[in-house]
């Protein structure tokens, strides 16, 4: 009896098992794991590949060609080369996807097609990163591997009358969102993201690890469109959620990334050093970011404009592979600004109107006359003129950071009697968020 024999009396053995047990007996027999099926994986590759045929009476076809597949792969594949046998895996998961959107029998490859994409996925990344040099077409494995899990996740969508297959729509769509990040078309997840928010699914139905990964990506997504306040709330539930008692986490570093400049864009002020604190075990281990995020955060508090560009000039390279510069740069001067009112107000006295010329001096000693606009950012502030103070106020009273009326004649800002500058991260949250903190937009609420 040969060792292809045995693997299809396994599979026979396997179908005969209860439905509900089927599919993880399954995933184990056809396992591409040479950790957990290192028996079957060395004795395949000893025999020669051939058709294997007659499961569930040749009515799933499909099936019959995943089997066929199988044993081709570990007959034929070079276990020293990923490159020559990458086609095998490539073609064998394009053949579970295809049993998979059976309507009948597809969900008995659910699990299969899961461990084969966390199988096949990493070597999809590992080659098109080594090879990205020498290939014509960027990432032509990951686009492949894309199209493969879009068929997956729009059949699941589409087509799971047992509901049985949705248990893995948040794996598939997590994935799809991986690979449009990973190839530079992370804009390509609005497809996703609005798909997922139709199809009335139970959030506490997925792994708590699968919850993370999903808002994770929701939130570098709502990044990318500017939606500030619902990027924040994603990312701060990730970091929330994420396990407690650990040090220095890969994946927390991942989140605080973006979650601390978000943060201080919207004006909550981050405790730097609580994270530093509570995220890692000793200095050495800080990443670099988090100091720049102090320093930043200084000179927002201090309203020093010659601090703040400085820091973006200092950390520069380490800003723009964030991806996360000229948001900084333009959000923060507006937050500049209106610490620099306050400031001044305060100093003041808290009367009941600024004049533009206080306005101006107090600008002047912040910029202190040095090169602020060198790497071109709000080079105007150091000629501010009328018009220049006339524009800014006109911004910031817009934004109902200060609460006033611009009297231009007269070049004086005349204050509200009472509170004059609202808290920013209330503002954003209520004007261009969802109402208070922790409010999630209509189309996520399925997430609370």
């Amino acid at each position: 009896m040969t060792s292809i024999d045995i693997l299809i009396a396994d599979i026979n053995r396997c179908i005969q098992l209860p439905p509900n047990q089927i599919p993880l007996a399954l995933s184990k027999i056809l396992s591409l794991d040479p950790n957990t099926n290192h028996h079957r994986a060395v004795s395949l590759s000893q025999d020669n590949p051939r058709p294997c045929t007659g499961f569930f009476n040749d009515e799933f076809t499909a099936f019959n060609n995943v089997v066929t597949l199988f044993v081709r792969l570990w007959c034929l594949m070079n276990p020293w080369s990923v490159l020559e046998s990458f086609d095998l895996y490539g073609q064998l998961l394009n053949d579970q996807a295809q049993a998979f959107s059976n309507g009948q029998r597809g969900h008995l490859m659910t699990i299969t097609i899961k461990e084969t994409i966390d199988t096949v996925l990493p070597m999809a990344t590992r080659l098109d990163i080594s090879l990205k040099q020498r290939e014509s077409t960027p990432w032509p494995r990951l686009t492949y591997m894309a199209s493969v899990l879009l068929r997956v996740f729009n059949n699941i969508r589409t087509n799971d009358p047992t509901d049985q297959k949705k248990q893995i729509i948040l794996f598939i769509g997590n994935r799809l969102c991986l690979i449009y990040n990973r190839i530079g078309s992370p804009l390509l997840c609005r497809n996703i993201y609005s798909n997922m928010n139709n199809l009335g699914l139970n959030w506490k139905r997925y792994l708590k690890n699968e919850q993370l990964q999903y808002r994770y990506y929701l939130a570098r997504f709502y990044l990318i469109k500017h939606q500030l306040v619902d990027s924040y709330q994603h990312f701060l539930w990730c970091l929330v959620n994420c396990p407690l008692g650990f040090k220095d986490l890969t994946n927390v570093t991942s989140i605080l990334k973006y979650l601390i400049p978000i943060a201080i864009i919207i004006g909550k002020c981050p405790n730097i050093n609580y994270f530093s604190q509570t995220f890692y075990s000793s200095p050495q281990s800080i990443p670099p970011f988090i100091r720049t995020y102090q320093a930043i955060v200084q000179a927002i508090k201090r309203a020093n404009f010659t601090e703040f560009h400085q820091c973006l000039e200092l950390n520069y390279l380490q800003l723009k592979q964030s991806n996360i510069l000229l948001l900084l740069a333009n959000k923060c001067h507006i937050l500049i600004s209106r610490n620099l009112l306050r400031k001044t107000w305060l100093y003041l006295g808290q009367p009941n109107k600024l004049e533009f010329s206080q306005i101006k001096r107090a600008f002047a000693l912040s910029i202190n006359n040095s090169n602020a606009g060198h790497i071109g950012y709000n080079t105007y502030l150091t000629q501010l003129d009328n018009s220049g103070i006339h524009n800014l106020m006109t911004s910031l009273i817009d934004e109902d950071l200060v609460r006033g009326k611009i009297f231009p004649m007269l070049e004086t800002v005349a204050l509200s009697r009472s509170v004059v500058f609202p808290k920013v991260d209330f503002v954003n949250f209520t004007k261009f968020g969802n109402g208070i903190e922790g409010t999630l937009n209509s189309t996520d609420k399925w997430m609370n």
